[in-house]
This record gives C-alpha cells, sequence and structure tokens, in this order.
C-alpha cells in the first residue's frame, strides 16, 4: 500500500492533495468523499493515480519555470517581510532563527533573536552555557525543550566539527 500522499483541508469545499516529494493536486470535497466511499485503501490509490496524472500535466518548461521563479522574487522584493536573520550569511545564527520561530510568532522572535546572537553568538558559546542561563535566555518563547535541543545540536557540532 502507498503511503505517500498528504491531504490537507484547506477552504470549506476544497482540498489540497499532495504527493509528498512532488506535487499538488486540489479537489472538491464531494469527489474527496466518493474515492474513499470505495474504500480506504482503494480509494487511497484512485487518488494517487489522480496526483499522478496532475503533476504530468503540470510539468514546465525552463522558460515557464524561469518566469515563476521571477514572479515569486519580484513579490518577495516588494511585499517580503524584513527580519533580521535574513541580513545574515552565519549558519547558525539562521539554524537558532529557524527554531525559535516553530510554533512562536515571528515578531515575538525577533527581540529574543537579537539578545540571543549578542550572549550566545555561536554554537560554541552555545554548546558551553549552563542550561539554567540556557533557559532563562529562552524564557517567553515557551517550548523550552527547543532551547534544550538546540543545546544538544550545538554540543553535537563542536563535538564532530
Amino acid at each position: 500500500m502507498r503511503r505517500d500522499i498528504l491531504v490537507q483541508g484547506a477552504h470549506a469545499d476544497t482540498f489540497i492533495c499532495r504527493k509528498l516529494n512532488s506535487g499538488v493536486l486540489e479537489m472538491k470535497k464531494e469527489k474527496l468523499h466518493k474515492i474513499f466511499l470505495q474504500g480506504y485503501h482503494d480509494g487511497l490509490e484512485q487518488l494517487q493515480d489522480l496526483v499522478d496524472k496532475k503533476i504530468e500535466i503540470m510539468k514546465l518548461s525552463a522558460l515557464e519555470i524561469q518566469q515563476l521563479q521571477d514572479k515569486i522574487l519580484d513579490w518577495y522584493a516588494q511585499y517580503g517581510r524584513k527580519l533580521p536573520w535574513r541580513l545574515t550569511q552565519d549558519p547558525y545564527l539562521i539554524h537558532i532563527s529557524e527554531v525559535m520561530s516553530q510554533q512562536t510568532q515571528v515578531d515575538r522572535v525577533i527581540p529574543y533573536w537579537e539578545k540571543w546572537r549578542k550572549v550566545l553568538p555561536d554554537y560554541q558559546s552555545l554548546a558551553k552555557v549552563n542550561k539554567s542561563d540556557l533557559l532563562t535566555l529562552w524564557s517567553g518563547l515557551g517550548f523550552n525543550s527547543r532551547a534544550l535541543r538546540l543545546q544538544s545540536c550545538a554540543q553535537a557540532v563542536v563535538e564532530k566539527y
């Protein structure tokens, strides 16, 4: 049995079906329901076939891909949020921003990230900080296990690289 399809709710009457690592198919709820009335396994196979066919239709030429990329970059230049971690090329600081931004509003993350980069500017300093100071620095972001996992990661990076 194939298990590489993810079905997500989108609008009230439409679902987005994603073939993992591939493409997207949007369909009406009634059609999706009808597919699964046939039985879960048969419905999944039929859904897989629909996604495969849609992916074939969605193949783009190199020029179309370039045009789409240009439109996305133009949109981003005009509307993209200006975030401080987008101004750095430092993989460590980008990593920290990614983990802080999980399940936390970006506006709340910015001041924490700014303070973090001054107190713990690299993997070495994060690897060595005591847990109490680490959790005090993280306090207010929630999900403290993220900070502890970041420290474990930093320790592994320092040890291996």
